[in-house]
């Protein structure tokens, strides 16, 4: 079955949003601005670093519905506290 451009396009970036805010939580980036900066100076999981607007970024929030992204968020949710508590134990 093939998915039609405009799916692949939606998934696409679904990913990156999805993306963008756990990059936003997990290292407590302040907002759009500093997200935006640190793409293009560092990248994200998977992405090297890329040069994009503010405007890009706070569009790709506004396509990922909140529904969606919270039932991939509840997923992740005990991967992220295990990784959390593994990174601020103390030795």
């Amino acid at each position: 079955m093939c998915l039609r451009a405009s799916a692949i396009s939606g998934l696409f970036y679904f990913g990156i949003g999805v993306a963008a805010v756990l990059t936003l939580l997990w290292r407590n980036v302040a907002g759009v601005t500093e997200l935006t900066r640190m793409l293009a100076r560092d990248g994200f999981l998977s992405c090297g670093p890329t040069a994009v607007s503010q405007q890009a970024v706070s569009q790709r929030f506004l396509i990922v519905p909140a529904e969606l992204f919270e039932s991939v968020f509840k997923q992740l949710l005990p991967e992220l506290r295990k990784a959390w508590f593994g990174r601020n134990a103390i030795a």
